[in-house]
């Protein structure tokens, strides 16, 4: 994926290109927290990894290694509840478009603020959190919000999901899932749904009550300032463009990997060639392919709106290489988010 050049060698330098994969399917974000040390936070599906930033007073966010993961997982984040929260610099999703969120978390906060990202204006935030002190889930977007019916809040582990469904326009419209099963709405205040995102490139984690829209971050909701952070854990965090069905997400609560693929294409190789006349110039992408197998290459300028650029590319074995070169007066690979499918 290639913003701009200078985009792209900060990108390189922070994510390293072995880390460069790609989503599968609708798959476009997805946190494991399975590393069980340190303070990078793995992005196996778009290579956005987590970090802690320097936030509240300056100083870095802080998190905790829990040993006891979730079902299939060894690991978890462990959240403070004070200045705790991971932060990345993925956008999210955008304006009115389908998505699913889902993550495993165990908590006994009565208030707890799972994950967020958008702008703290009418409609235009996406927050996850628990409906006060019952514990329930709720989405909620600015002026309005939709919560279920099951408490999540008895410290053991709890599978969760919000789906914003193809073709929904306002929240009444966001589904729950409590361990694979669809929970029941009871209550909460419909507004159309308009979800904003961070198109500058930067966020100032240090202010909390910013109004500019927030990347994607979870363990807290910077939104609302730094008192909104999570007392308890949470793992296997997941962010699709797309609507999944019951079936797929109790596929992934019950860890069935066949049906919801969690490990994507791996990118082994990028090379980029930059023109005199900037922004154009020549990216070439090489990942692990199947022999045998075609592929599809989609472009973006927004991480939103897909546009297939190439169709039918036939595998050259176990690896795979696409270049696309862009000439004077092209939109340059400079404005290009590149993603890629098995055709």
């Amino acid at each position: 994926m290639f913003l701009t050049d200078r985009f792209l060698k900060l990108w390189l330098l922070f994510a390293g290109l072995n880390s460069w994969q790609l989503a599968h399917g609708g798959l476009v974000a997805h946190w494991p927290l399975n590393e069980g040390s340190g303070d990078v936070f793995k992005d196996v599906a778009g290579g956005i990894d987590g970090f802690l930033p320097i936030a509240e007073f300056e100083e870095q966010a802080e998190i905790e290694w829990s040993d006891d993961g979730p079902p299939n997982q060894d690991h978890a984040v462990e959240f403070l509840g004070a200045n705790s929260f991971i932060a990345t610099s993925f956008p999210g999703i955008e304006g009115n478009n389908p998505r699913t969120v889902a993550f495993w978390v165990r908590t006994e906060d009565g208030d707890a603020y799972f994950l967020a990202w958008g702008s703290n204006a009418a409609t235009e935030k996406w927050h996850i959190r628990t409906n006060g002190g019952s514990g329930v889930m709720r989405t909620e977007f600015q002026s309005g919000q939709n919560f279920a019916n099951t408490s999540v809040i008895d410290g053991e582990w709890h599978h969760v999901a919000s789906v914003f469904p193809s073709g929904a326009s306002e929240g009444e419209e966001i589904l729950h899932y409590v361990d694979g099963v669809l929970d029941e709405q009871t209550g909460g205040t419909s507004r159309l749904i308009d979800t904003a995102i961070n198109e500058d490139g930067e966020t100032d984690w240090t202010d909390a009550n910013s109004a500019e829209p927030y990347f994607v971050h979870f363990g807290g909701v910077l939104a609302h300032g730094f008192g909104r952070m999570l007392e308890g854990s949470m793992a296997d965090v997941r962010i699709y463009d797309e609507e999944l069905s019951e079936e797929q997400i109790r596929a992934i609560f019950e860890g069935d990997v066949g049906v919801v693929p969690p490990v994507p294409f791996e990118i082994t190789a990028i090379d980029y060639s930059p023109a005199d006349d900037m922004p154009t110039g020549a990216v070439t992408i090489t990942w692990n392919s199947t022999p045998g197998g075609s592929y599809a290459i989609d472009t973006s300028t927004n991480l939103q709106d897909w546009l297939e650029t190439q169709d039918g590319l036939p595998s050259e074995g176990t690896s795979t290489s696409f270049t696309d070169e862009k000439s004077p007066g092209e939109q340059g690979t400079a404005g290009c988010f590149y993603r890629i499918r098995e055709d």
